[in-house]
C-alpha cells in the first residue's frame, strides 16, 4: 500500500512540475525600432531615417522621421529630426495618430474605430491651421472568412464637406497570408467619366520574418505591408486613367538577414514575452 501511495504522490509532483514549466515558458518578441535605411552614395554610409518609440508596456507611442544632413564641409552625414507623430490609445488599441504640423501649417490626424476587436474605420483629417479648414478621407474595412481585410471603401470630402471622391480597394492573399495585390479604383461623383485604377502587386516572397508583420499601429504608408508574415522581393505598380496606362514601376529587392531571421532593413529590440 505504501508503494502505491508514494507512486501517486510522485506522479502529482511530476504533473505539477510540468504545468509550472508550461505556464512559465516565454517566447522572444522583437519590435522594430529603426527603419527606412538610406545609403549616402558618396561615402557608402547607411543611416536610418525613421524610428519607433515605445512606452514601458511596449506600446508604440511615437514615430520619428528624419532628414539626412551633411556635417559642414566634411563627408560625414547625420540625421536631423523632421517630424514627430504621436499615437494615443483607448482600451489598449490605437485610437488616434497625430501628425506634427508641416512647414505649410497643415496637420494630419487619423482617428481609428473598432468593431468586435477589429479595425473597422479610419478617418484621416487634414487641417489648414491658418484658416482652420479641413478635408477628410474615410476608410471602411471588410474582412474575409480568415479574418483578413479584403475590401476597403474609400470616400474623400473637401473642406465644405462635399463628397469629391469614391473609391474601393480589393486585397488578395496567398495561402500563407502574404499580400499578393492591392487594387484601388476611384471615381469623382461630379465627373463620372473620369476613373483611376492603381494596381500594386507583391511577389517572390522569402521564408523569413517581415519586421512589420502585425505592426500595432496601422500607419497608412505601412498599412498593407504589415499583413504579410514574409518579405516580398518583387514589387510592381501600375496606374491607369480610364483604363489607359499612365505610368508604372517595377522593383526587385535582395535582402541580407540577421540572426533573428529578419532582413537587415531595420533595427530591433527583442525581449522575452
Amino acid at each position: 500500500m505504501k508503494k502505491y501511495i508514494y507512486l501517486f504522490i510522485a506522479l502529482i509532483a511530476l504533473s505539477a512540475c510540468g504545468d509550472n514549466t508550461d505556464e512559465g515558458e516565454k517566447i522572444e518578441k522583437c519590435l522594430v525600432t529603426k527603419f527606412n535605411p538610406a545609403t549616402i552614395n558618396v561615402t557608402g554610409q547607411s543611416l536610418f531615417t525613421s524610428e519607433f518609440i515605445y512606452n514601458s508596456n511596449n506600446d508604440l507611442i511615437k514615430k520619428l522621421d528624419f532628414t539626412i544632413i551633411q556635417s559642414g564641409n566634411s563627408n560625414t552625414y547625420n540625421t536631423e529630426l523632421k517630424s514627430t507623430t504621436q499615437i494615443e490609445y483607448i482600451n489598449g488599441k490605437p485610437s488616434k495618430i497625430v501628425g506634427q504640423p508641416d512647414y505649410t501649417n497643415f496637420q494630419t490626424i487619423e482617428y481609428l474605430s473598432y468593431s468586435n476587436g477589429r479595425l473597422s474605420k479610419k478617418e484621416i483629417v487634414n487641417t489648414n491651421l491658418t484658416d482652420n479648414l479641413s478635408s477628410k478621407k474615410t476608410f471602411e474595412y471588410s474582412y474575409n472568412s480568415t479574418d483578413w481585410i479584403n475590401s476597403v471603401v474609400i470616400k474623400n470630402y473637401d473642406s465644405m464637406n462635399n463628397l469629391d471622391l469614391n473609391g474601393n480597394t480589393a486585397v488578395s492573399y496567398d495561402t500563407n497570408g502574404n499580400v499578393l495585390s492591392v487594387i484601388t479604383t476611384t471615381s469623382n461623383p461630379t465627373n463620372p467619366n473620369y476613373e483611376t485604377k492603381t494596381v500594386i502587386e507583391y511577389s517572390d516572397y522569402d521564408s523569413y520574418k517581415n519586421p512589420f508583420f502585425n505592426l500595432q499601429v496601422p500607419f497608412e504608408d505601412q498599412f498593407f505591408i504589415r499583413f504579410s508574415p514574409n518579405n516580398y522581393r518583387k514589387y510592381s505598380r501600375r496606374y491607369f486613367v480610364n483604363n489607359q496606362l499612365i505610368n508604372f514601376e517595377n522593383k526587385t529587392f535582395t535582402y541580407n538577414y540577421n540572426d533573428k531571421n529578419y532582413p537587415k532593413i531595420a533595427e530591433f529590440k527583442c525581449f522575452l514575452n
